[in-house]
């Protein structure tokens, strides 16, 4: 009888399996303001959720027009930031120039279309909430 009884309330503390599945949704990026309609753009979704960001997902995809879309399905509901560059070349790098003013030869684009005073903007500056079924973002490139 007792081990009925202790077999019964273990299996009432058990979540029930909605409570504890995540919630995921669709994450699109619309890239805009592409300049050369040559190469791909590199885009890095990184996850804000951790002490420490890492890359979540990463898509390369061909430059097709002036406006890419990238949807992301199944993305689980947390907090986020996108990095992408235009990599005219296809050498997987951000290529810079020295003269006359040092900077990216390539564009580069942010969540949040921050942009960074002397350098790269800060990643906690490019992060947003992705908390819904459906979101969508714009990108813009800077060249």
């Amino acid at each position: 009888m007792i081990i009925i009884f202790y077999a019964l309330t273990g299996l009432l503390s058990l979540p029930m399996a909605e409570e504890t599945a995540p919630n995921k949704g669709t994450l699109t990026i619309s890239i805009r303001n592409i300049r050369k309609l040559r190469g791909s753009i590199d885009m890095t979704l990184y996850d804000m959720n951790r002490k420490k960001p890492f890359a979540y997902i990463h898509k390369k995809v061909p430059v097709a027009g002036p406006i890419i879309n990238i949807k992301l399905n199944n993305v689980p509901y947390g907090e986020y930031a996108v990095i992408l560059f235009h990599d005219r070349n296809g050498n997987s790098r951000i290529d810079y120039r020295v003269f006359p003013l040092p900077g990216p030869i390539e564009g580069i684009g942010v969540s949040n279309n921050v942009s960074g005073l002397f350098g790269p903007p800060r990643l906690k500056d490019a992060a947003f909430r992705f908390n819904r079924d459906d979101l969508s973002l714009n990108i813009y490139m800077d060249y």
